[in-house]
């Protein structure tokens, strides 16, 4: 396996993991919700657009103009 889907695997996990967190309001998610100025709600949208990044990333291996594409938009998302 090559370094660039090892880190595509990687950055796609990851975003799946918070987004997932965020989507069930895990403990400490509320919490920092509230301190970045987000309701629980705006918070859970956030996190269905990193779950969807994730799936995006992760089918950048099969398509990557899709990757490239669904990157830019968590760069994006994340600032």
């Amino acid at each position: 396996m090559s370094l660039f889907a090892i880190l595509t695997c990687l950055i796609a996990l990851i975003f799946a993991l918070l987004g997932g967190a965020k989507i069930l309001a895990l403990e400490p998610m509320p919490e920092r919700a509230v301190h970045a100025g987000f309701t629980t709600a705006a918070y859970r949208v956030i996190g269905s657009s990193e779950l969807a990044g994730a799936v995006g990333i992760a089918l950048g291996l099969l398509v990557p103009w899709c990757g490239a594409l669904v990157g830019g938009y968590l760069v994006l998302l994340a600032t």
